[in-house]
């Protein structure tokens, strides 16, 4: 019974001793970001939580890499070892850090902090027990008033940038895993400093610490810590926001679409299938959308039989992968991806076609990512106009002597517009053979000052001029005059 007691309050007495560690500062892992397969990107921030110290001296860093429970280390991902994997400082990217000059309290640009006051030691290391890692170190000056003072956190913003810093694969068939961590066990592992000017009591004697020394942020008595946290934020994954089609007229489709983040995309491919004009909601749904180069693509010949009907209209790639039966025609710079981002981008294609009129055209939109593999993202329809001329209201209608007739045509065309009474006389002309753009227009109307009150029809004729598939387009408009 006085051994459980005396184990209770050891272990009440060691909790209360955790409790009353002081964290002097906090230490991050930010915006990883995967620029290539074989390339990962990443930032170590801090923040300063205490009073006790204000200099910071040096710092070594060792980081490792981290899976999701259910990913599988591959012999396709890059080992942490000198022979398959580098790191590199870029030096450019520390100008958020924050620091002013000793004597003062006057913000200082710091941009050259990690480039000339502090030195930078990166490299990927592997111990004796051919564990790698990969290890940072920043060394400070020796003197107090030659290292930065970093502003607590109550001061004003509490995270501090230090750098970035560039990993890479030095066998490009090989990738860099995406998730960094602080190696663990951390009081072996990590170790930062903080500089003092003048002789402090430490552990009851007054002169244990002298001016320039350089003092552990983790004490032997355990009265203090720091922390470290891995890149919280999730990976960006590839996720399409929407895509919509809209006819432009002039044998025009433009097809847009938006991504909410996008991860190892080189590029897009976009098909397009025409489908008739008596297509049902379920047959647009279910087109089958292999084509003839996902065909060819398929070593294993598992894929259903290529639709013939479906065109590849744009490949946004440097070239075709092999066995592609198309042209590079088909290639286009536009359809290049922009670099992975965790928020995505917005893309616009223009699919020049002879589109026939009343039939419905779909297109499917594809990701290329680093590895040449095309994976489709969704998929979109839209049905040409079967008329030219799909708008033409008169507003005021009845009118006194004037109105206005608001008219649109979906091609450039050439236009014919005249005024006739009942009898078919024609006793006014708009337009007599003119090129009109495709677009929206307002047409003012003012009636002979002889004209009878009574109806009247407003008559376009447009001929397209780039439209194979049609020929003449025809709208009337009954006006109606009164006195």
């Amino acid at each position: 019974m006085r051994i459980c007691l005396y184990i209770l309050i050891f272990a009440l007495a060691s909790l209360a001793h955790i409790n009353a560690q002081e964290n002097l500062a906090t230490f991050v892992i930010k915006n990883s970001r995967a620029i290539a397969p074989d390339s990962l990107e990443f930032e170590i921030w801090m923040e300063r939580n205490s009073e006790k110290w204000e200099r910071f001296a040096n710092a070594s860093f060792n980081l490792e890499f981290v899976f999701d429970d259910e990913q599988t280390v591959t012999t396709g991902l890059a080992k942490i070892n000198p022979d398959e994997m580098g790191i590199v400082f870029l030096p450019s990217t520390v100008a958020d850090f924050q620091g002013i000059s000793a004597g003062d309290h006057a913000s200082t640009d710091v941009s050259s902090l990690a480039e000339n006051e502090y030195k930078v030691i990166d490299r990927i290391y592997i111990d004796d027990i051919h564990e790698g890692r990969i290890s940072i170190t920043l060394v400070g000056s020796d003197e107090f008033p030659d290292t930065k003072y970093i502003w607590a956190n109550d001061e004003m913003d509490s995270s501090l940038f230090i750098a970035r810093f560039l990993i890479y694969s030095k066998k490009s068939y090989k990738q860099v895993p995406r998730r960094l961590a602080f190696k663990k066990p951390l009081s072996y592992y990590q170790n930062v400093t903080y500089k003092i000017n003048d002789i402090v009591e430490q552990f009851g004697q007054t002169d244990y610490y002298i001016a320039d020394d350089n003092i552990s942020m983790v004490d032997p008595t355990g009265q203090t810590s720091i922390a470290f946290f891995p890149d919280v934020a999730p990976p960006p994954d590839f996720v399409l926001r929407y895509i919509h089609p809209q006819y432009l007229g002039n044998g025009k489709m433009r097809i847009s679409w938006a991504t909410t983040a996008e991860i190892f995309n080189t590029g897009f491919m976009i098909e397009r299938v025409r489908m008739p004009y008596f297509s049902t909601a379920e047959d647009l749904a279910s087109i089958n959308w292999v084509s003839q180069l996902d065909k060819n693509l398929d070593y294993d010949n598992e894929l259903s039989a290529p639709n013939p009907d479906i065109s590849i209209v744009g490949f946004g790639d440097t070239e075709l992968p092999q066995n592609a039966n198309h042209s590079n025609e088909i290639l286009n710079d536009k359809l290049l991806a922009g670099a992975d981002h965790p928020d995505g981008y917005d893309y616009n294609f223009i699919d020049e076609h002879d589109f026939v009129r009343e039939d419905y055209y779909c297109f499917q939109v594809s990701s290329i990512d680093w590895n040449g593999t095309v994976v489709p993202l969704g998929q979109t329809c839209e049905k040409i106009p079967n008329a030219i001329i799909t708008l033409a209201e008169a507003r005021p209608n009845p009118f006194a002597r004037e109105t206005t007739v608001q008219f649109s045509v979906d091609d450039d065309v050439n236009l014919w517009a005249y005024v006739v009474d009942e009898k078919g006389s024609i006793i006014k002309r708009l337009y007599e053979n003119d090129h009109v753009q495709k677009g929206t227009y307002l047409l003012n109307i003012s009636m002979p000052e002889f004209s009878s009150q009574g109806l009247y029809s407003l008559v376009f004729t447009a001929e397209p001029i780039n439209d194979k598939n049609f020929e003449i387009s025809r709208a009337l408009v009954k006006l109606h005059m009164i006195k």
